[in-house]
């Protein structure tokens, strides 16, 4: 059974051993995208509506940044755009022009936001398809981390609205009996 809180373990799963291109770069963008609804699901208050929403995988990065306060400026933040630009590459052409130059570029932003990963021999061992698989692999832990922090963020505020005094409830119930009756007027 694989534990969907643990990315690694989640991406050793899903992530293709063959040398498909199109098909690492499909699964790791997928990859990217659960951990990204997964941090809205965790910061918004009624998450069933975010399906109805119909979010790209672009505004949904751009609303996750929004709820990062101390790593909006993150170099995984290029990584995971990189990582839709690339998908998006495959998406829309049964041959996409200038794949290896998109890919070394994905590549390039991944080394720059975790440098210790991808050394020089380890890049030579990998070759370029093992080089893209590290790189699709680099945003997930940083999701993880905002994900456990907007959480814990999450569990620590008081909602945002709720009724708890009997007044407050009594007024709930006496505003929705107006609103009726006045809707019953104008159907009258």
């Amino acid at each position: 059974m694989v534990d969907f809180l643990n990315p690694l373990q989640r991406y050793l799963e899903m992530m293709p051993t063959q040398d498909d291109v199109s098909l690492i770069v499909l699964k790791g963008h997928l990859l990217v995208e659960e951990r990204l609804e997964r941090v809205l699901r965790t910061g918004t208050p009624n998450p069933e509506y975010l399906k109805e929403a119909k979010l790209t995988f672009y505004q949904k990065v751009w609303l996750c940044r929004s709820f990062s306060r101390q790593v909006s400026d993150s170099k995984a933040w290029p990584v995971i755009l990189k990582v839709n630009s690339l998908r998006n590459s495959f998406a829309h052409s049964l041959e996409p022009p200038n794949v290896e130059s998109k890919i070394n570029d994905l590549v390039s932003v991944a080394k720059n936001c975790s440098p210790t990963i991808f050394s020089r021999d380890l890049i030579a061992t990998l070759g370029p398809l093992g080089s893209l698989r590290l790189a699709l692999l680099v945003p997930l832990p940083f999701l993880q981390l905002l994900n456990e922090h907007l959480s814990a963020f999450v569990e620590a505020s008081e909602p945002l609205f709720v009724p708890s005094s009997q007044a407050a409830q009594k007024r709930l119930k006496n505003d929705h009996a107006a609103l009726s009756a006045a809707l019953d007027e104008i159907h009258e």
